[in-house]
């Protein structure tokens, strides 16, 4: 699609839409949009190495086409609709709140922005006169990122207190080896399938990007995003009568 339009006199700006997690698994704890990508990064899934490629034989092979790249950070929710458009990924963090269990510290940042802002991001770079860069993160950045401490304290408030269930900072061999705990705390189901599902999200916890910049998105004119903590509970209860195992299909 790229090389049909390049050859277009008239396109005046063509948004290619990648992934903030282009960095890979070894990157700074905060990551700026002109340090990736690179070859030789080691990539958790093949969707990132992929959207890293894709990246990069654009700027190989299509050097005319009037390129902006914009990359999303972790897509969860809508500020006023909750998961009921879809509870891809949210489905995770449901999950890891259920089990009480993490694979990195609670003081770690998870950059998470509403399904809404990135549309609204992703119109504001298609549409706007002229644009400073080539690549944006469309993300929490340092101003609205957050921590696993504030997620669990926003669940606390939806769900309620559980003193006999504090969160653990664990291996996920331990999540791995405890199928019983698996489906007394999240209900029947596939409970293989949804291991081969957590070791993924899991393994994307521990990698060392925490924080996406932002700072060339609100430079541009876009308002800083909604806190995940702010919409959390909107997650929780729009819709209140999925469980787990349905909502997880949402990312198949």
């Amino acid at each position: 699609m790229a090389h049909r339009m390049r050859r277009v006199p008239e396109l005046k700006r063509f948004v290619h839409v990648g992934t903030a997690y282009i960095c890979g698994e070894e990157s700074h704890r905060i990551v700026r949009e002109d340090e990736y990508p690179r070859y030789g990064i080691r990539h958790v899934v093949e969707y990132t190495a992929s959207k890293a490629d894709c990246e990069m034989l654009l700027d190989a092979t299509a050097p005319e086409l009037p390129l902006i790249v914009a990359r999303p950070s972790v897509v969860i929710g809508h500020t006023k609709l909750g998961c009921l458009p879809s509870a891809s990924i949210f489905w995770f963090y449901r999950t890891a709140d259920l089990l009480r269990r993490l694979t990195c510290p609670l003081d770690s940042f998870d950059d998470v922005v509403p399904v809404d802002y990135v549309a609204n991001a992703l119109l504001h770079l298609l549409f706007k006169p002229a644009l400073r860069h080539r690549r944006y993160h469309i993300s929490a950045g340092e101003g609205s990122s957050v921590s696993w401490h504030e997620i669990a304290a926003t669940f606390t408030q939806c769900v309620g207190e559980r003193p006999n269930n504090p969160y653990e900072v664990v291996p996920f061999s331990a999540i791995e080896q405890d199928e019983e705990r698996l489906q007394r705390l999240l209900g029947p189901g596939d409970v293989k399938h949804l291991l081969m599902a957590l070791r993924i999200y899991y393994r994307f916890m521990e990698i060392n990007a925490e924080i996406f910049d932002n700072s060339r998105l609100l430079d541009e004119g876009m308002p800083p995003p909604p806190k995940f903590t702010t919409y959390l509970d909107r997650c929780v209860n729009q819709p209140s009568d999925r469980g787990i195992y349905q909502q997880m299909a949402d990312d198949e």
